[in-house]
């Protein structure tokens, strides 16, 4: 199911925004006679007002944009001659760049447009404008409208109210069109153990975020989950479940009863299901454990057998257990690693193959700076993220030190905890190398950046947590009012108490990446907005991406936020 569908009678919901607009004759009148404005706007574009001649005098007003619902849909309605036969509508998505032509479903002096992917709309600076134009194609643009009311107005939320007030972990279908969450029930009897459960969303016939399938395990919080990319197969894993020899469950969109996977020798206290991870169709899942081993889980006509084992190997950990990433054509797995003795982290990266044990080792991929005490290191390697197919990694290193001007060969400790982002590719030979070593713009003291991420399909976007020190760097993209900030800057900030951020990263036909886009929490919400997932007893409340879709361009994009009490979790889909 789309991330942006197209509601089931767009005709409907043009008239019904309509009425919803009560417009006075006084200002008809005054936009009529040129009493908002001296004279036609100028052309949007040359290009795309080749061939038409301008109209004389203003004579189109268009009104505040409004949205459909809590979707990406935004609604138009405005007031226009009836010389005027064909309207275009034109966005600017962001100050000082040209307008530009977008699709939209138009009826009469009614339009809706989808906004696209909201990083790439600088909120606060973001308009809109319609172009009319008669049979002789003679045309003339209206006023112009902010967007940011609208803009903000239309992300999708969904609160934890469920799960008595707290998510624990999420996972998002590859269209956006589908959500996974874990979380917990409060107990109910003083002494009796939370259950740990999942539930599904999905977007409704009208384009909104919110029909739900609630699945309840019999876990202890902090369930893992994953999602297939096509949203059809949730796992979730329990390691705590058995006397803690751990399973995981498998749930389908058409509602059969769950499969319960346990390995095939199931040992007390190994914790199988630890981390899960999922290909695109479901049909291949890995499984972590405490005990160091990855199980290869594969599904054939609605059957599951345990297919492959992969050892860490001697002198070797798989460490965090709970961090595990698969790409959606199911080719690649990622995994970090602690190397003993000198506890010194990295990421092994293995390849599916018709070898014996059906996997390779391809890479062992280690960070650029020297080796330190894990007690020092730079966290590489808590977080991973492919792309499409499996040819792209990002590896987050939230503790990275390094400033804005290191290149990621040499200790440059201008920046506490600042954070940084690796980006590993495979070349033709099958050759990992590093590719980008991404910082934040201004790199501030304990952003701690890459303490979640999220790669798009393509491996040319990545959405990065961080604490939100530098969200409002010059020249970045913003989903949040002008002015907003995100705590105060060169603090020791270790559990990011005053908030979280997600930055966008993107690379051009080049190759070459750069920091474009950051997102906050919208006004009024509660200061902490991130994920609260524990990374190895560092920084636990931090990192703004949960989830970006994995289309070729990531246009959606998942965020938690955290309530302030009395007000419950809330998860939200840009």
């Amino acid at each position: 199911m789309a991330a942006y569908c197209v509601p089931r009678d767009p005709l409907t919901w043009l008239i019904e925004g309509a009425r919803r607009v009560l417009l006075s004759a006084c200002t008809v009148a005054l936009v009529s006679c040129g009493g908002e404005q001296s004279g036609p706007a100028a052309p949007v574009d040359s290009a795309l007002a080749a061939g038409a001649d301008s109209a004389a005098g203003p004579s189109i007003a268009l009104d505040p944009p409004g949205t459909v619902g809590l979707t990406p849909w935004i609604s138009l309605t405005w007031q226009a001659p009836s010389s005027l036969t064909s309207f275009t509508v034109f966005v600017q998505r962001g100050a000082g760049q040209a307008f530009e032509a977008v699709d939209a479903v138009v009826a009469g002096q009614y339009a809706q447009f989808l906004r696209g992917a909201a990083y790439r709309l600088d909120f606060p600076t973001a308009r809109v404008r319609v172009r009319g134009c008669t049979d002789a194609n003679q045309c003339v643009d209206s006023n112009e409208q902010p967007l940011l009311d609208a803009l903000l107005a239309g992300l999708g939320q969904l609160t934890a109210q469920s799960f008595g007030g707290f998510f624990m972990g999420t996972a998002l279908s590859a269209d956006g069109g589908t959500l996974a969450v874990s979380g917990s029930h409060l107990p109910l009897i003083t002494g009796v153990e939370s259950l740990g459960s999942v539930a599904v969303y999905w977007r409704g016939e009208d384009c909104s975020f919110g029909g739900t399938s609630g699945i309840v395990g019999n876990s202890a919080p902090g369930t893992a989950v994953a999602l297939s990319g096509d949203g059809d197969t949730v796992i979730h894993g329990t390691s705590s479940a058995q006397d803690g020899a751990g399973n995981i469950r498998v749930h389908t969109r058409e509602g059969l009863p769950p499969a319960r996977i346990q390995a095939a020798v199931p040992v007390a206290g190994e914790g199988f299901g630890a981390g899960v991870a999922t290909s695109h169709d479901g049909n291949r899942t890995v499984v972590t454990d405490l005990a160091n081993r990855i199980y290869v889980l594969e599904r054939e006509a609605g059957q599951w057998r345990q297919a492959n084992v992969i050892e860490s190997g001697p002198g070797k950990s798989f460490f965090p257990p709970a961090t595990i990433a698969m790409s959606a054509d199911a080719s690649s797995i990622a995994v970090p690693v602690l190397f003993q003795p000198d506890m010194t982290m990295g990421v092994h990266v293995y390849k599916s193959c018709s070898c014996d044990g059906g996997w390779q080792l391809v890479a062992e991929l280690r960070s650029a700076k020297p080796p330190l005490p894990r007690a020092e290191d730079d966290g590489f390697g808590r977080t991973l993220s492919f792309s499409r197919d499996g040819n792209t990694l990002a590896v987050g290193a939230w503790r990275d030190s390094s400033d804005a001007s290191d290149n990621g060969t040499t200790v440059n400790p201008g920046s506490t905890a600042s954070g940084a982002v690796y980006i590993f590719g495979a070349d033709d030979g099958g050759t990992w190398q590093r590719r980008a070593f991404l910082k934040a713009k201004t790199a501030p003291s304990f952003d701690q950046l890459g303490v979640r991420v999220s790669l798009s399909g393509d491996g040319k976007v990545l959405m990065a947590g961080a604490c939100g020190f530098a969200a409002n760097a010059n020249g970045l993209r913003r989903n949040h009012r002008a002015g907003a900030t995100i705590g105060p800057p060169g603090v020791d900030n270790s559990t990011c108490e005053f908030g979280g951020s997600g930055y966008v990263f993107e690379a051009d036909g080049r190759g070459v990446w750069s920091h474009t886009a950051a997102a906050i929490a919208a006004p009024g919400e509660a200061a902490q907005f991130g994920d609260f997932s524990a990374l190895d007893g560092g920084c636990s409340a931090c990192g703004f991406s949960l989830s970006m879709s994995a289309n070729a361009q990531g246009s959606a994009l998942l965020a938690r936020v955290r309530g302030a009490s009395p007000n419950p979790d809330r998860v939200v889909l840009y």
